[in-house]
């Protein structure tokens, strides 16, 4: 009986979900096996999903789950009627050898089948739990996501803690691994934007033929607005497009393969590396025409405390970070620690051998050579910034900044000096500020060269001839660049401000001249240096101190007055002013009554007493203002903090015929007031 039990049930229930799929009632948090056929995923009402799966049609659910394992079946996920957010969990889908026709072992490869599709205008999230692995057919992405198809953001993260990792692997015939697919007949198709890898998601993106790792497809897609950050660990590889960025045109015959918008922030760790002409992180280089690269690593200002980036980028014919044709920009910013390299062809590690390229590196940025491959050719490799070949009659424009500003510290090549044929650095202006420490070596002679501006070494210059330019001049304060050649230290040079600074000789300066120091500075140094240690000298200037006078001493026979200055004794000698030769004066008081000190002065019939004060009262009698009237004033003017007022005494003695008492008083910003004994007069104050 109870087993009988036991079957109802079971029955019961089967009907019973039979018909929760078949009349639409909601059912939720179902975990769809891809083993059971082809999944897409729909946006359904807020918060939900409608998902089909062979009979089950549009089934709403939340919390979409997606598992098992195929070798036939796929994934699209439609963002055309809203967002959609599903989970991967250890999902591997692997149809890179899946047949068309009627499955048997000679059947033709099926060209058009990528692992998971983007689709539509909305955005898309995929949150990983356990090991997730995709593969395509043949000119798909792995996880393919074209511009043409999608234009959301999709956003690959792993936010439950659960080791999310995903392998995305493009199809033969030019699949990114990670963003666009590949040939499309004539026409430029394989586009990847809006991408973003974050949380703890570790992904390993592969891309296939002239793709992309993560971003454009073969035959010159182009990659916009890829952001990797978080704490997101993300290894991504090529073979002739960018690892990160563009995928390859063709040798330069067709437009394409640009990359702009590449982001890398936070604490995100980064492995990017190819074997082509495209950039570890950037454009496909001289694989495509006119291209450009746009790449950002770090956020600005950003200390050890708010970020931590780490990127190894290694490129091969292309820059480890850059590689635009036509133009480049690289800003590497904030805590980010760089390994790079570029294994062949001598291109510009970070920047560009072609084009117009700007570099700026600032913050607390490190970066070093990565070694283990630069080392492997080292007839071809180099870890150079900026332009490569750089000729004095090049048109191109190329800028090298390099600025730890106020309180940041760029170092670069403290660990492994960074080299290259044309220059540790080369450009047509190199601009190098405070909070720096540079480590270059030579190429391979010792008269390779080291900053290369315009064809030719920067000049170190002479710190006692300062109009003659050159990099002693010209570096900031707490900057320091190393010179090596044969392995050894030849040559620093510092900062004016962190050299081995001596105080030769000093003339002080008097109350009317100016006075100088001289300095002796040791700015090359180390006993193997080519240049042997030497001293060079400058004289700094100290401004005249200016007379430090004494009071004023009056001779009311003689009818002027007289200071001395207490430092040389010289002295000055002037007319009495007619405004301090009064037997009557008037008074500043404050809100008790009690005086204050203040200062007179009388130009012409203007009379001004001024007190530093907020509040403040100047007062005095009617016969006052008779007596300094007599004394040529007919104006009267009050200065304190914020506010001065006045009134001609004309205006005041016609209000009263004796000895009465006046009050002019200041409280901070509000009107003056002007009392005659009680009565009120402030008609009479001018501003």
């Amino acid at each position: 009986m109870r087993l009988k039990s036991a079957l109802r049930r079971g029955v019961a229930a089967a009907v019973i979900a039979g018909i929760v799929v078949s009349s639409g009632i909601p059912a939720y948090a179902i975990r769809w096996d891809i083993a059971d056929g082809d999944i897409t995923v729909k946006a359904g009402d807020e918060g939900t999903n409608r998902v089909t799966q062979g009979k089950k049609e549009n089934v709403e659910d939340t919390d979409t789950v997606i598992t098992g394992k195929s070798k036939e079946h796929t994934v699209t996920i439609d963002t055309s009627k809203g967002k959609v957010d599903v989970t991967f969990d250890d999902l591997k889908i692997d149809v890179s050898d899946k047949k068309e026709g009627d499955g048997s072992d000679d059947s033709p490869v099926d060209a058009g089948k990528a692992a998971v599709t983007v689709q539509g205008d909305h955005d898309a999230t995929i949150e990983l739990d356990g090991d997730n692995k995709l593969k395509s057919g043949s000119g798909n992405a792995g996880l393919e996501k074209n511009k043409h198809e999608s234009k959301g953001t999709l956003t690959i993260k792993d936010d439950n803690g659960k080791d999310g990792s995903l392998t995305a692997e493009g199809g033969d015939g030019g699949g990114a691994g990670i963003g666009g697919g590949g040939i499309y007949g004539d026409t430029q198709s394989g586009d990847a934007e809006n991408i973003i890898i974050q949380g703890y998601a570790t992904v390993d993106a592969k891309g296939s033929g002239s793709a992309a790792g993560i971003g454009g497809g073969g035959n010159g897609g182009n990659a916009e607005n890829i952001i990797i950050r978080g704490h997101s660990k993300v290894t991504a590889t090529a073979r002739d497009g960018a690892a990160i960025g563009g995928g390859s045109a063709g040798w330069g015959s067709y437009y394409g393969g640009s990359a702009k918008g590449i982001v890398i922030c936070d604490h995100a760790t980064v492995n990017a590396s190819t074997s082509g002409n495209g950039a570890a992180i950037g454009a496909a280089g001289d694989n495509g025409k006119d291209t450009e690269a746009e790449v950002t690593i770090g956020t600005a200002g950003a200390t050890a405390e708010q970020e931590d980036v780490h990127v190894t980028a290694s490129g091969f014919t292309g820059s480890a970070i850059g590689s635009g044709t036509k133009d480049t920009k690289v800003t590497i910013q904030g805590h980010s620690t760089i390994l790079m390299e570029s294994r062949r062809e001598n291109s510009a590690a970070i920047g560009s051998k072609d084009g117009d390229v700007e570099v700026n590196i600032k913050d607390n940025v490190t970066i070093d050579t990565d070694n283990a491959s630069a080392t492997a050719e080292p007839d071809n490799a180099g870890s150079s910034i900026g332009g490569g070949d750089i000729r004095g009659d090049s048109n191109r424009k190329v800028v090298v900044n390099i600025d730890g500003g106020t309180n940041g510290k760029v170092k670069i090549g403290d660990y492994i000096q960074i080299f290259g044929k044309y220059g540790a650095i080369s450009a047509t202006e190199v601009n190098i500020g405070n909070n720096v420490l540079l480590k270059m070596k030579p190429w391979e002679s010792p008269d390779d060269k080291y900053i290369n501006v315009k064809g030719a070494e920067a000049a170190v210059g002479t710190r006692n001839n300062p109009a003659a330019g050159g990099l002693v001049n010209t570096i900031g304060d707490n900057t320091e660049l190393w010179y090596y050649s044969k392995g050894r230290l030849q040559k620093i040079v510092h900062g004016k401000n962190v050299c081995t600074k001596n105080e030769i000789g000093r003339q002080e300066p008097t109350c009317t001249e100016e006075g100088w120091v001289k300095y002796g500075c040791t700015y090359e140094s180390d006993r193997y240096a080519t240049a042997p240690e030497h001293t060079d000298q400058w004289t700094e200037t100290i401004p005249a101190t200016g007379h430090r006078w004494g009071e004023w001493v009056e001779d009311t026979a003689a009818g002027t007055r007289t200071r001395e200055c207490s430092v040389c004794h010289a002295t000055e000698t002037e007319p009495l002013p007619s405004d301090t030769n009064s037997a009557l004066e008037l008074r500043v008081v404050d809100a008790e009554g009690m005086d204050q000190p203040f200062t007179v002065s009388q130009n012409g019939t203007l009379r001004t007493y001024t007190g530093a004060y907020d509040t403040a009262t100047l007062t005095g009698d009617l016969n006052t203002l008779r007596y300094l009237q007599d004394h040529g004033a007919q104006t009267i003017q009050f200065v304190t903090n914020g506010q001065t007022s006045s009134f001609a005494i004309n205006d005041l003695l016609a209000q009263g015929s004796g000895s009465e008492v006046f009050y002019l008083t200041h409280r901070g910003a509000e009107e003056p007031t002007l009392l005659l004994v009680e009565a009120d007069h402030s008609e009479l104050v001018k501003d």
